[in-house]
């Protein structure tokens, strides 16, 4: 699976502010023809505890290249 990706700093604290960063990213891609997102699946993540200052906070959000074919999933 290919993800287009967009990381950023601070304290994310309700599901406004990722929605926000999402649709940061969904419109830079809206506006790259070559772009192939998928914006009906998007993922966010937090990689660091609440205790971290926001400025050294990591965050990212993940949008799908293209369709999501779940029998393209390889599983163990």
């Amino acid at each position: 699976m290919v993800f287009y990706a967009s990381t950023f700093n601070g304290q994310m604290l309700s599901h406004q502010d990722w929605e926000s960063k999402y649709n940061e990213l969904e419109g830079i891609l809206s506006a790259d023809d070559t772009a192939t997102a998928n914006p009906d699946i998007w993922y966010h993540i937090g990689y660091d505890s609440p205790f971290t200052p926001a400025e050294r906070r990591r965050n990212e959000i993940w949008i799908p290249q293209g369709q999501v074919d779940e029998t393209n999933v390889v599983s163990a």
